[in-house]
Order: C-alpha cells, then structure tokens, then sequence
C-alpha cells in the first residue's frame, strides 16, 4: 500500500506530540510492508528529501511571506499540494493529522480521487477554552470540515473521542480509537547525571523536578511555578527545570523574577531531542500540570524513562497513569496538592521506585507496531468500502 501522510511537523521539527506520532507511524508502517509518503514543512540544516526503510520524507518550502497565522497555514497548504502533484505518484490512501494540513488533505482526495483519513490529536475548543475570537473561529470550522470530509477519523483516547462527538455531531461509528505508543528502547541511554546537573547548572546533591512542553496556557506550566515555593519550603533541596518553549514564556519568566526563584527554577528553551533525553534521564519526578490534555505522550516519555509521572487528573492522562500506582493524579489549579504530590515522591524513595516500577510494566503495553497494525486496518476497511 502507498501512504501519503501530510503533517506540519515532523523530527527535526518537534512542537508537540505530531512529530513523534507520524515519525514511529511511519516506520512501523514501513515495517508492515507499505510505502510512506511523508509531506512536511522544511526545518533548518535539514535535507528537503530523505528516505529511510521504505519511508519517503519531502519538506517543502514556503515561498513567500507571510505576514499572520492563518495566511502561513494557507501557503504552505498550496505548496503542500504542489509538491504531491509534483511527485506524480498513485497512492491508496491520503492520511492528514490535525487542521492544519486540511486544507490541501481535502483538495488531494479530490484531486487524487482516493480516500482521506484524518486524525485529530487535539480540538481548538479543548486548547482555548472557547471559540471567542476570529481565529479559533475559523481554526474550529475547518476542523469541523476536515471532519465532514474524512472517510474516517482516528483519536487517541476515549476522551478525544467523546470530544469530537459532542462538539462536531460525528457519528460515533465514523472515530476509531488508537493509542499512541512509546519507543521504549529509545530511552535505553547511559547518563551521568551529575554532569547534566553541571551543564544545568544544579548542585549534584539536589533533585530535579521537570516540566517538558509549550509555554502556553494549555500546558499549566504557570501552576508548577506557583507551586514552586511551597516544595522549597518544605525541601530546599530541590530544582525545578522547565523544558520548552513558547507564547506564555515572559510572562512565565516575570513570574519567576517576581517571586524571586531564579536560583530554583531553570528554563532551557527549546532543546533537540537528544538534550531532552538526557535532561529526562537525569530528573527525579516529571510533572504535567496541564488544563487540557487529549493523550498525554510526555507522560509515557517519563514512565519510559524510570521516573515518577505527576499528571492533571483530566482527559488522556486519567487513561494512560492510574493513580497512586504507577503514577498520580492532581487537580492542576491546585497548587497546594501539587506540591504536596511532588514532596511525596522526592521525600519517598520507596515509593517512589514502588511507581517507576508498576509503570514500567504499563508503558510496555503501549507500541507504535500494534498502533501501526490498527491504523492499517482502518485503511482496509475504508478502501473495501
């Protein structure tokens, strides 16, 4: 089978989880046999052309400005489809992940004449709160569309699911729910952990609690600030690094000058993927504070990783970490619980191996080949029909 998959991001370009979904996608898709066609933006230092393993990546160029959100997404669209009509090549099935890429997705089934599946790892009504401004307007419309013109739709949770139903009116048997997967064999790297405590600029004897995502609202990065100084008191030992980056990030960073925690509070900006690794390797508790979370991949990333996972009690994390056995759950608006559970595990080294260890077995369950097995049989039952 020939894929053509159209994603804005994909490695070496990693916002958010779609970079690393499309990149284990692929090659376990590869795997099973198929040709993968992968259409992306272009990425600094980074070949316009690659193959690898039957998987086939073209970024594409944007060839003129643009100079607001919603024109730049409508450009590379156009040269989206112009670089697939250049590539002149048949395929079965026209695979686009989020609203972005749905524009050209939409105009390629037509052009093509082949079925188009669309998988929606995240809604604007869900990262917003509301859809009260003109962009997230027309932001949740095409969503909305790329629904109306999707054979079928893949999420990656139940939540998700539940979502797209009471926001859109889909038919519930038009959703297929795949999970994630995790490369767990990707982690298996040698850290010295003080080293990576030097470079962050971290006493050895302290203990490391990370934050890794955007610098948005979304992400409730703002309430492990907040409940920063309430773990300092209790344990002045203790360092809190932020990974990331994004819109939120002054005022994220005022926050910190203005309760005087730049000795406790380390933010890296955006690090490659490598840097990440071993920034992860080296914590002792990751922390997701987040108020809006379809999956949740960064909390198989730390389960992966042998450390202790404190996620929102809301959306993907509640399906993905059960509570008090290999992971715990907080209320993100509570600052005071957040803290608490943060002291629980730092405080606790028994406990805190008693949850690495229930969720390494847990993290196991969830592979990118099963994945890749479910996506392909949602593309076979669509071009049966």
């Amino acid at each position: 089978m020939k894929i053509l998959h159209l994603t804005w991001e994909y490695p070496p370009r990693i916002v958010g989880g779609i970079s690393r979904h499309v990149y284990y996608l692929a090659q376990e898709l590869a795997n099973l046999g198929n040709e993968v066609y992968i259409v992306t933006l272009e990425f600094p230092n980074t070949p316009f052309e690659e193959t690898h393993n039957n998987v086939y990546v073209y970024r594409v160029k944007v060839e003129f400005p643009s100079y607001d959100f919603l024109t730049w997404v409508y450009a590379f669209n156009h040269f989206f489809e112009k670089k697939v009509a250049m590539l002149n090549t048949s395929f079965d099935i026209i695979h686009i992940h989020d609203w972005l890429v749905a524009p050209a997705g939409i105009s390629l089934k037509y052009f093509l004449k082949k079925p188009l599946i669309l998988t929606l790892h995240s809604l604007e009504i869900g990262r917003v709160g509301s859809i009260s401004n003109p962009v997230s307007s027309v932001i949740s419309s095409i969503e909305w569309w790329s629904t109306y013109e999707a054979k079928k739709i893949i999420t990656t949770t139940n939540f998700m699911k539940q979502e797209i139903i009471n926001h859109f009116k889909v038919p519930e048997n038009k959703i297929e729910i795949i999970f994630n997967g995790i490369n767990v064999n990707g982690y298996n790297i040698q850290v010295d952990k003080n080293e990576i405590k030097r470079k962050l600029g971290i006493p050895e004897h302290c203990k490391i609690v990370l934050f890794v995502g955007r610098i948005t609202e979304q992400k409730g990065v703002k309430y492990l600030v907040e409940a920063s100084p309430y773990v300092l008191k209790n344990n002045s030992n203790v360092r809190f690094v932020i990974v990331g980056d994004g819109w939120q990030i002054n005022e994220i960073k005022q926050r910190i000058n203005d309760l005087n925690l730049n000795w406790a509070i380390k933010l890296t900006g955006y690090v490659d993927d490598f840097t990440l690794k071993q920034i992860i390797k080296s914590a002792d508790v990751l922390v997701a504070p987040s108020i809006y979370e379809p999956f949740g991949l960064v909390a198989l990333e730390g389960m992966a990783n042998g450390i202790p996972v404190i996620v929102s009690n809301i959306g993907g994390f509640k399906e993905i970490v059960e509570h008090n056995v290999d992971g715990l759950h907080v209320n993100p608006f509570n600052v005071h619980e957040i803290a608490s559970a943060i002291l629980s595990v730092i405080n606790n080294e028994e406990y805190a191996k008693y949850l690495v260890n229930n969720a390494r077995n847990k993290v196991l369950k969830f592979s990118w080949k099963e994945a890749a097995k479910r996506t392909l049989e949602v593309y076979k039952s669509v071009l049966e029909n």
